[in-house]
């Protein structure tokens, strides 16, 4: 099924998962097959069907991943719907909960719901963000890559790369492994 998803047979996944889902009915992997659907449904644009499998998914799922997945699902749609305030709200509540990989997802539709604001700095910043939280790293919204001492430094904005690295010290605390890249990014912004 997950293969046939890759492949962007979403149709037929789509009917593998709803059969998954049926046979399972309220055990785990039914879940998983709800969240699934909603994702098929998402990647053929039918936003109001993927609403209601990823809602369904999140309130059978014991799985706090799977339910932060439906969340992020669920703002995925918000975004789309241009419904900013409400996805913003679901994503703070996600991004410092889940796993790295979560996180990093929240913290990009944040700046989706900054980019659908208008608000093209603070979008910045927090596509900015994801790259401190990944070993990879995304290009940004036009396609360039996003690393902060890269791009700021060849802009002349070291300031702009220390407050975003300040960011993450406030911004995440809790988070050692964000937070060790960060001062250590500091100082080797002091010594340039």
């Amino acid at each position: 099924m997950k293969i046939l998803y890759e492949q962007e047979n979403y149709k037929a996944a789509r009917d593998k998962f709803i059969k998954i889902e049926k046979q399972y009915s309220g055990a785990p992997p039914s879940a998983q097959a709800l969240f699934m659907t909603g994702q098929t449904f998402l990647q053929t644009g039918d936003y109001k069907s993927a609403g209601k499998y990823f809602s369904r998914a999140r309130e059978i799922s014991d799985e706090p991943r799977l339910e932060q997945k439906a969340v992020l699902g669920l703002c995925r749609i918000l975004i789309h719907e241009q419904q900013y305030q409400t996805a913003m709200q679901r994503l703070n509540q996600v991004v410092n909960q889940g796993e790295i990989d979560i996180n990093a997802e929240a913290q990009f539709l944040l700046g989706e719901v900054y980019r659908g604001q208008n608000d093209l700095r603070a979008a910045a910043v927090a596509y900015l963000k994801v790259n401190i939280f990944t070993a990879v790293k995304p290009a940004g919204p036009c396609g360039r890559s996003t690393r902060p001492r890269g791009a700021t430094r060849s802009l002349g904005r070291l300031d702009d790369a220390k407050r975003l690295y300040h960011s993450i010290l406030q911004d995440y605390p809790d988070f050692n492994s964000y937070t060790d890249k960060a001062r250590m990014k500091i100082k080797e912004l002091a010594n340039l």
